[in-house]
């Protein structure tokens, strides 16, 4: 079962199709049960291969955030924490993450400021590995606040939101 018909030259396939769970995991159990359903829809018997994508785990990190004042900082920082995974688990199978919808997910969270060059990981659209379905996890995503030195003694340390809210 190779990608192209011997006799024809065309692909064996013309639909590649990525299955994933919610977790971005998928096994052969999943793939298969998938491959039985899709005989009902495939238009004209086009052959479909599915194959069981498998995460690929990527950080994202952003350092210098601000916050507007009278907002509770933990509480802001857990939101956009829920923001950065709700856009990278989004991400479908074979999907590359585009920076751009991390940003737009950090500005819409209430009382958080974003500034520019604030997100410096991933340093670019992430595109996937083949067969992959773009991940993070709670650990992965850093978010760092920006500091005063007129309240904070030592220049050196820098408040995280896991360090901040025990997250």
């Amino acid at each position: 079962s190779g990608l192209v018909t011997p006799d024809t030259q065309l692909p064996g396939y013309r639909v590649a199709l990525h299955v994933a769970d919610a977790n971005g995991q998928a096994n052969s159990a999943l793939a298969e049960r998938v491959r039985v359903n899709l005989q009902e829809y495939r238009a004209l018997g086009v052959p479909a291969l599915v194959v069981a994508a498998i995460p690929q785990y990527v950080d994202v990190r952003a350092t210098g955030l601000q916050f507007v004042a009278g907002y509770n900082t933990g509480s802001v920082l857990q939101q956009a924490r829920q923001a950065v995974l709700g856009v990278v688990n989004g991400t479908g199978p074979g999907l590359p993450l585009r920076r751009n919808n991390i940003l737009t997910a950090l500005g819409g969270v209430a009382g958080l400021i974003v500034p520019a060059g604030a997100l410096v990981e991933p340093a670019g659209d992430v595109v996937p590995v083949a067969g992959t379905i773009i991940r993070t996890t709670s650990e992965r995503v850093i978010l760092a606040c920006a500091y005063s030195k007129k309240y904070y003694s030592d220049p050196s340390t820098l408040w995280t939101s896991r360090a901040w809210t025990g997250v």
